[in-house]
């Protein structure tokens, strides 16, 4: 008989022409099935789902990441707040007994002109300036991260399968109309043909 090869090779020319016979759609259906696509509203409805649930797997790998949050404030006062001043005379008079036991001076002595003190700071200026930073991070979520991506994967799935059986009853129906247009028209041919007999 035949050999393995020879069987498969009889084999495939026996279906190349199925094949080839399956795709011998005229333009003008193709046209009308491209046209029909477009404006079908339950393959637009699986088209947005099927963003949508990209986005959402998108947005499931993100939840690992860290999460810096930086808040900044300024407020502007009207002045610096300062001490009282009997307060601030007392820090400069302290400031002086210091100045004075370091040089070596005694105590009733007045400070020579030559050593300045230093002014009080204020206790706040009046430009504030506050900054925080803080950040986020998903250590464990219990696996409903990646459940949730293998279930959204699941669902593109199932869409392009609604997808693609959308599309078959959509081109079925086209050449269905096709079909019975084209027969109604054969028909007036022959009947145009059969008043001149």
């Amino acid at each position: 008989m035949f050999s393995l090869r020879q069987t498969i090779v009889i084999t495939g020319l026996m279906v190349i022409p199925v094949f080839s016979k399956g795709q011998l759609f005229n333009q003008e259906t193709k046209e009308l099935f491209l046209k029909a696509a477009e404006k079908n509203d339950t393959l637009q409805i699986y088209e947005i789902r099927k963003q949508q649930s990209n986005l959402e797997i998108t947005n499931a790998k993100y939840s690992f990441l860290p999460r810096v949050l930086f808040n900044a404030t300024y407020t502007r006062l009207n002045d610096d707040i300062v001490f009282p001043a009997n307060l601030q005379q007392l820090l400069l008079g302290s400031q002086a007994l210091l100045v004075k036991e370091k040089i070596g001076i005694p105590f009733n002595t007045a400070l020579p002109s030559a050593v300045a003190l230093q002014p009080v700071s204020p206790i706040q200026q009046k430009d504030i300036l506050k900054t925080t930073i803080s950040s986020q991070m998903l250590l464990f979520s219990g696996f409903k991260v990646s459940n949730g991506i293998k279930a959204l994967k699941h669902q593109q799935k199932s869409l392009d399968y609604l997808t693609d059986k959308q599309n078959t009853k959509l081109f079925l129906e086209i050449a269905d109309v096709y079909d019975k247009t084209a027969l109604l028209q054969s028909s007036d041919a022959i009947i145009s043909s059969s008043e001149k007999y």
